[in-house]
């Protein structure tokens, strides 16, 4: 498949981590000290997430290359979190065009306002599409906040 295949959101009936195995692959890369005790605290997450999240496979085509979950947490602003791809759709510069589906997602949803919290070199390439750095609530997690006004 070429770069120009259309990525597109479907919804994973709340059940992504149970669903999608290359998600293990993930987790245990961003929390390798502390790997499987997180990766079973976000399966029973995932398995009864709160009625403000939706959970999201990412295709490109009709290849499953990642997931995510879009969270509403004001009115106004839904985050991005749990963004993850396959590792070989990772570095393939297809991010831009991942964060645009989930932007419309965003909207049509009726929020103005996207938030996500970055790790590593990522704040770079978020800032590239927009973002900008600010908190947007309390959080003990790692990682840059960032927020972007829809338009």
């Amino acid at each position: 498949m070429t770069k120009d295949t259309k990525i597109t959101l479907e919804e994973a009936n709340n059940n992504i981590l149970l669903t999608l195995d290359f998600c293990q692959v993930t987790l245990d890369v961003f929390h390798a000290e502390d790997g499987y005790r997180r990766r079973e605290a976000l399966k029973e997450e995932y398995k009864n997430p709160p009625e403000n999240r939706r959970n999201y496979v990412i295709r490109k085509g009709i290849d499953k290359i990642g997931v995510v979950a879009i969270e509403s947490i004001l009115s106004s602003t839904s985050e991005i979190r749990g963004l993850a791809l396959k590792p070989e759709f990772r570095g393939m510069g297809y991010l831009p065009r991942i964060i645009e589906a989930i932007e419309d997602k965003i909207k049509e949803k009726g929020a103005d306002k996207a938030a996500l919290q970055a790790l590593g070199t990522l704040p770079e390439a978020y800032r590239g599409m927009g973002y900008k750095y600010g908190t947007y609530k309390v959080s003990q997690d790692p990682g840059a906040q960032m927020t972007k006004t829809l338009g």
